[in-house]
């Protein structure tokens, strides 16, 4: 990764701005083919953050394939047709007062109860972590950078998850789930919300680290600087844009 500096509007204005180049190697059969760019701007200086928040689902935990197969069990028992491959991405992150309508339409107030039982019962045990989301958080924590979770997760569920791994060394309190704030993301509410669980911190010096666009709009309206880590090519960019949590630990480790 490299960075390059510039002028916004070269002779009218003094305002800074980054161009953040990821050069990643495209392989194919374990050779190397070549290289490809990934640019994002960000008309700010980006310092050192005051705090670090993620995103928990498809961020920290890969989820993907539980969450696929819950509602797929759901699915089966109102003979609904199940998800196939990716099918189920494009509801990942969806707030929960939307996402039961949207799967399972008329079916959605008898569902929801059959699928919180199904994920009680199985969501600790399959838990799968993001590569390198470990090492990066004890990076984080040895900077002495403060940190939390933002999520449209079940509360009760997701402070569960952080407890059963013993994330909450990291996070302390600052876990906020669905229903928490007065709104769920995208609304800005609960990124301001666990802001104010920290003394002190200006909301514009936060970074907070999602993968979708539910994610990026959060953080836009909140004022944050947003971090989009995705392993694959993606539409959803932020302020920042990584491939994975080692690229990150290198811009972090790089800022002033």
């Amino acid at each position: 990764m490299t960075m390059s500096w510039g002028m916004a509007n070269p002779g009218h204005s003094q305002e800074k701005f980054i161009i953040i180049i990821a050069i990643t190697p495209i392989m194919k059969n374990n050779s190397f083919i070549g290289c490809i760019n990934m640019t994002g701007t960000a008309q700010k200086q980006l310092h050192k953050p005051e705090a670090v928040f993620f995103d928990w689902d498809g961020t920290l935990v890969d989820s993907f394939a539980f969450l696929t197969k819950a509602h797929n069990s759901v699915k089966s028992q109102f003979g609904l047709s199940p998800f196939t491959g990716q099918e189920f991405s494009r509801y990942f992150g969806v707030p929960r007062d939307r996402l039961f309508m949207d799967i399972y339409g008329p079916h959605a107030t008898d569902a929801k109860p059959v699928f919180e039982q199904y994920f009680h019962d199985n969501h600790l045990k399959e838990m799968v972590l993001i590569p390198g989301a470990e090492k990066m958080l004890d990076t984080i924590a040895s900077l002495g950078i403060p940190m939390g979770v933002v999520s449209n997760k079940r509360a009760d569920f997701l402070r569960a998850e952080v407890e059963y791994l013993g994330w909450d060394k990291y996070f302390g309190d600052v876990v906020v789930g669905a229903g928490d704030a007065v709104a769920d993301k995208p609304d800005p509410a609960p990124l301001i919300f666990a802001a104010s669980m920290y003394d002190n911190i200006d909301i514009e010096r936060i970074w907070y680290v999602g993968d979708t666009q539910i994610d990026v709009e959060c953080s836009m309206a909140a004022g944050c600087t947003c971090v989009v880590v995705a392993p694959l090519e993606t539409t959803t960019k932020g302020d920042i844009y990584e491939k994975n949590y080692q690229e990150i630990c290198g811009f972090l480790l790089q800022c002033p």
